[in-house]
């Protein structure tokens, strides 16, 4: 499962340039905390349903990845025979021998579901906090000179403790 998250900080959708849907749709730009659960989009209708772009299936799959876990059996087969062999709702009821409607409703579970876990757990908002403050701290520490390295370390410091400390602030209490 690690491995995967090396993707998540080098793409787009990650940087906040462009995080479409649902809980993280505002992660990057709002300091940390989302506007809006994952919703369906202009595409819900369609076999893809609320995700039909590749910065949601993209979203949705690290969703996936860090709360799988979590899913009943079901809605985790479902979820991912839809990502990761791109299934049709006909190809994946014919497959777990139920109807395409079931399949359908395994999946709108699945990702409320998905929604609901990162809204209450927020892993990859943090994670998004963590490659936000790692490449900070590198870009302080790689235009560190030896007029600016006091600040420089400040910085860094201030940003790996910001990790460290889970990106909340001390309250004192």
């Amino acid at each position: 499962m690690t491995a995967r998250f090396h993707l998540v900080y080098d793409c787009q959708v990650c940087k906040g340039d462009r995080l479409d849907s649902g809980v993280v749709s505002s992660v990057a730009k709002s300091g940390g905390k989302p506007k809006a659960p994952l919703a369906a989009g202009p595409e819900a209708g369609s076999s893809y349903g609320a995700y039909a772009s590749p910065e949601r299936v993209h979203e949705l799959s690290v969703l996936r990845d860090l709360y799988e876990g979590l899913l009943p059996p079901r809605q985790r087969e479902v979820i991912a025979m839809k990502l990761d062999e791109d299934l049709s709702l006909a190809e994946m009821a014919e497959r777990l021998g139920v109807s395409r409607q079931a399949c359908e409703d395994a999946l709108k579970r699945a990702k409320k579901a998905l929604s609901q876990f990162e809204r209450k757990l927020g892993l990859f908002r943090r994670l998004l906090h963590e490659g936000k403050c790692v490449g900070e701290a590198i870009a302080a520490l790689s235009a560190m000179t030896r007029e600016n390295w006091a600040e420089s370390r400040e910085i860094a410091l201030k940003l790996l403790k910001s990790v460290r400390d889970g990106g909340e602030e001390q309250s004192g209490v």
